[in-house]
């Protein structure tokens, strides 16, 4: 439907191809659309994980960490990722959900949040939740390509996370950041 959505698909898909190397050529016609094409490098055979580079990443000790993620699907996807790593997760769709479910509840060491999200963004939320407790572990998501100004814009202890993640991605942060390391990572390219 015209004028809903969320104008994510060609940043994430943008995000997507980029970091697999490939570009996205655009062709327009006035009246007639946009088409866009896709172009990625051909790979001979696919790189499978290595037993070692599973037993890797960090694990999880119980920790609970509030995932906030508007897209139920990739809320499940990174909820089942946290959980089978070790960790409990509270999820919540937005930052206001987000507020009511640590509001009466137990210690948050981690949050892994999207950036943007209807009624309150992961920003807004991550600030609010530091008032209460400032050495919450924060750990930004975004589909957006790594805008420099925001990214210099991140508090300190801020860590930053570009959809689509990569590999252990999800696992590394929290880890890191739960123990104690969750400086704010380097921007990628974008």
């Amino acid at each position: 439907m015209v004028g809903e959505g969320t104008g994510l698909g060609l940043a994430t898909s943008y995000g997507i191809v980029r970091q697999a190397g490939g570009f996205i050529a655009v062709e327009s016609t006035e009246g007639s659309g946009s088409t866009f094409t896709v172009h990625l490098p051909a790979v001979t055979r696919a790189r499978a994980l290595t037993p070692a580079a599973v037993t890797a990443l960090p694990r999880g000790n119980g920790e609970l960490v509030l995932l906030v993620e508007d897209d139920a699907k990739v809320r499940a996807l990174e909820s089942s990722v946290l959980t089978r790593a070790g960790y409990r997760v509270l999820e919540a769709s937005n930052g206001i959900e987000a507020l009511e479910l640590v509001r009466t509840g137990e210690k948050v060491s981690a949050l892994v949040s999207d950036t943007i999200m209807p009624k309150l963004g992961g920003l807004e939320l991550a600030r609010r939740l530091r008032e209460r407790d400032p050495q919450l572990a924060v750990i930004l998501v975004s589909g957006y390509p790594g805008e420099p100004d925001f990214l210099r814009s991140l508090p300190p202890g801020t860590a930053f996370l570009q959809k689509p993640l990569r590999g252990g991605e999800l696992l590394e942060r929290p880890g890191r950041a739960v123990a104690g390391g969750g400086a704010a990572s380097p921007p990628r390219d974008a």
